[in-house]
This record gives structure tokens, sequence and C-alpha cells, in this order.
């Protein structure tokens, strides 16, 4: 959802959470994967075929 391009909000109400919950668990996600930016999320996600 959110590599999707997906924004923060539209993934919270699909799910029915908090925006901020969302941006919570993006974070943890992004440091558990040792990336710091949008750039090579998607990379990551292209590579692994993650994403159409």
């Amino acid at each position: 959802m959110i590599v999707g391009g997906e924004s923060l909000t539209t993934t919270a109400e699909r799910l029915a959470i908090n925006v901020k919950t969302v941006s919570a668990c993006r974070r943890r996600i992004l440091e558990k994967m040792g990336l710091a930016s949008n750039a090579p999320r998607v990379q990551y996600a292209i590579h692994h075929r993650l994403v159409d």
C-alpha cells in the first residue's frame, strides 16, 4: 500500500486504524530495513517484485 503510492491517510482508512499508527509502522519498517527514504524503499520493492 505505502510503496504503491497510497497516502498514509488512505492506508489508515482502508485498515481502519489511526494515521499515526500507519506512520509509526512505516517508520519502524524503514528502520529495520535500513532504508532512510522513499527512493531505496521503492527500489527494494521493485527488485523483490513486491509491486507491479
